[in-house]
């Protein structure tokens, strides 16, 4: 099932959020990449798994695959890391990335992707 995951207590992003799963590239700042997976999308931000421990505020840029009209795209985005926590269970940091400002046509590509049902559902 393919529905915003909701968590309990604080939410640190204000928009509904749903489960993205799929190879990521991460460049810094000063032109370095990794590789890394997503884990879920909002209209606010990102959240990824990877190595690497980023510090709050880091600007970052991360290319990944969403579907669009039914087909996947390359996409784009710039953002500020939130928070980095360790998962013992993964093996790897979870980063949460807070979007600077998208294009419109990409912020309405993300809401029906938020916003839309895995078939079967």
């Amino acid at each position: 099932m393919h529905r915003p995951i909701l968590t309990e207590g604080p939410e640190r992003r204000g928009a509904p959020r749903k489960v993205l799963r799929t190879a990521a590239t991460v460049r810094l700042p000063d032109g370095r990449t990794f590789d890394a997976r997503t884990i879920d999308i909002s209209l606010s931000g990102l959240g990824f798994a990877c190595d690497r421990n980023l510090p709050p505020r880091l600007a970052c840029r991360v290319e990944f695959a969403l579907a669009i009209e039914g087909e996947p795209r390359r996409i784009e985005v710039s953002g500020a890391v939130t928070h980095t926590v360790f998962s013992a269970q993964h093996g790897l940091f979870t980063v949460g990335m807070k979007f600077a400002t998208l294009p419109t046509e990409l912020s309405a590509a993300i809401a029906r992707y938020v916003s839309s049902q895995a078939i079967g559902d």
